[in-house]
């Protein structure tokens, strides 16, 4: 219940800033979010690639 109580403040928060942007305002905010999670993923799957080929060089040997 803690963490539902606390989304509900951020949005009573920010959500109405969010109500009043214009059509302009939210694509622009919503494309920097994907870009956002995108290179958050990016550098997920480059992060566990370095880590499964340090895996792979200190078995071989």
């Amino acid at each position: 219940m803690h963490i539902i109580e606390k989304l509900r403040d951020i949005w009573t928060k920010y959500g109405g800033r969010f109500n009043s942007l214009s059509p302009y305002e939210l694509d622009e905010f919503i494309h920097s979010t994907e870009i956002l999670v995108l290179l958050g993923g990016v550098l997920a799957c480059l992060a566990t690639l370095f880590v499964v080929l340090n895996n792979l060089t200190l078995n071989s040997f």
